[in-house]
């Protein structure tokens, strides 16, 4: 029994050992995608997909197709099983939409890793629908699912069902066996492989659909990641923001497909990158300090010269005029924006998670990501307080970092119910309070209504004095400003967060 339990498990090691790619793929290949099917729980669940024999396989010349530099089908396909993947692949490499993506894959192992499993997805799903609709192929995935039962049973029988008494005879007989089941294997495949080319060429369901709406959602989930994490700076050299390049590649392809999945998540990351986009733009104008926001004043400055000013000048009459108003430092020149109150130190962003903000939930969400590029563009630390009735889990994000799990929980947590302004404020004092957000604004997102005690008014007024920070708010809808108004230095009322007004916001 040991003898032949020995001779199952070199089989089996011979069968691991087996080439079973039909891409030109070396070891290197082979030890990377492995590493990356590790990493992705959503390749690990495709390989349990059964209508076709070495679907694993499959996904690793997929991926092989995406990584390699100038991937190739193997000249010769000696094993028979392989060739339904190989009409496949075959069909990938010559469609044009991925030779264009090709150009962005290769070497690239996020962009690869997601593209094998939106690839292997949609494969799966034409699979399952050519099965329904073409009634040929439906028998032949059939046949050949029962076929291989068979050939695992007498696997069986061959290992652990005969004695030493008849092993020599038995042994003969089921070789025999063997070699019959497997010829029948190879004939199906064969068929299978026909089959698949047929249906992949048939225009009412050309696998050249599957090939572009895989494309288009691997653009997506990767462009959404981007979007997620993007930087108010814009772009490193390469494809990723700064932030993004740094996280491990394993967190990278678990939020890529998260991203793929959770309806959710896409919206939040699609507000996250508009509102991020916007942030930039504001800040770029703060940093160059654009003339004419402060008005007019008197001074002798060239650069910021109003055009009548310079007409004196330009005019031979009128020169000398233009000369004494210089030295008398009385010409009108643009008058350069005044510093805003709100400081660039730390970030304490209060956002309301009342029942009333449910429809713009993904908004809210995407807007705090904006509020949080810019902390972490300029080095600032950052606090997360949502609330409703109660306060949801407050996080604090030191330089505006923010960890993966961090932030699929941020997009996950909604606490709905209705308002209270006290308890934020009060967590946001306890915040402030720290050495690390000694120098903190507040931003208060709400579209709600609340009325808070006037002796904690008081308290809250005594620790803004001694603490020197300022409250911005911004009250969306209907939402009264009265109560508002008693807590912050300055108020914004919009309608709606997707607003020319709430933009301001991102001047901080």
């Amino acid at each position: 029994k040991v003898k032949r339990l020995f001779k199952h498990f070199k089989r089996k090691q011979k069968k691991a050992k087996e080439d079973l790619s039909v891409i030109n793929t070396d070891s290197f290949d082979k030890r990377r995608f492995k590493q990356i099917y590790d990493m992705s729980k959503s390749l690990q669940q495709m390989e349990q997909y059964e209508e076709i024999p070495l679907f694993k396989e499959l996904l690793g010349d997929i991926w092989a197709s995406l990584y390699k530099m100038n991937p190739k089908i193997k000249e010769e396909i000696t094993n028979t099983e392989l060739l339904p993947n190989k009409a496949i692949i075959e069909k990938v490499l010559n469609n044009e939409l991925y030779q264009e993506y090709h150009e962005m894959t290769q070497l690239d192992d996020l962009l690869s890793a997601v593209g094998t499993v939106t690839f292997g997805k949609k494969t799966a799903e034409w699979l399952d629908e050519m099965k329904y609709n073409n009634q040929q192929l439906q028998n032949l995935l059939v046949q050949i699912n029962q076929l291989s039962e068979q050939i695992d049973e007498q696997q069986n029988k061959n290992d652990f069902g005969y004695n030493g008494n008849n092993e020599s005879e038995g042994g003969n007989q089921n070789g025999n066996n063997d070699d019959g089941l497997q010829k029948q294997m190879n004939d199906l495949m064969t068929q299978l492989a026909k089959e698949l080319k047929k249906s992949m060429n048939n225009s009412q369901n050309s696998f050249n659909h599957v090939i572009a709406n895989a494309l288009q959602e691997a653009k997506e989930a990767t462009s959404n990641l981007e979007k997620l994490f993007g930087d108010i700076g814009g772009k490193l050299a390469g494809n990723e923001s700064g932030i993004l390049k740094k996280l491990p590649l394993r967190n990278k392809l678990e939020l890529a497909e998260t991203l793929s999945n959770n309806r959710k998540m896409k919206e939040i990351a699609e507000w996250a990158g508009k509102f991020t986009n916007i942030a930039k733009t504001k800040q770029k104008l703060i940093k160059e300090n654009t003339v004419g926001v402060g008005g007019i004043e008197l001074g002798d400055s060239f650069e910021k010269l109003l055009p009548t000013e310079v007409m004196l000048y330009a005019n031979e009459v009128t020169r000398n005029e233009f000369f004494r108003k210089h030295s008398e430092r009385m010409l009108m020149q643009y008058k350069p924006r005044s510093k805003e109150k709100l400081g660039k130190g730390s970030i304490v962003l209060c956002l309301d998670q009342s029942g009333s903000m449910t429809d713009i939930e993904t908004q809210s969400k995407g807007f705090a990501l904006a509020i949080m590029a810019i902390a972490r563009k300029q080095k600032r630390n950052f606090a997360y307080i949502p609330f409703a009735k109660q306060i949801g889990e407050v996080k604090t994000f030191p330089k505006g970092k923010i960890k993966p799990n961090e932030l699929v929980q941020l997009a996950q947590e909604f606490l709905h119910g209705g308002t209270n302004f006290h308890k934020p404020l009060q967590k946001a004092i306890e915040i402030i309070k720290k050495d690390r957000f000694k120098d903190a604004d507040i931003i208060f997102i709400t579209d709600g209504e609340d009325s808070v005690h006037p002796n904690f008014l008081k308290e809250f007024h005594e620790v803004k004095k001694e603490k020197e920070f300022n409250v911005l708010s911004l009250v969306l809808g209907e939402g009264n400003t009265r109560t508002v108004k008693e807590f912050s230095d300055k108020v914004i009322k919009a309608k709606q967060l997707n607003n020319e007004k709430t933009y301001e916001i991102f001047e901080i």
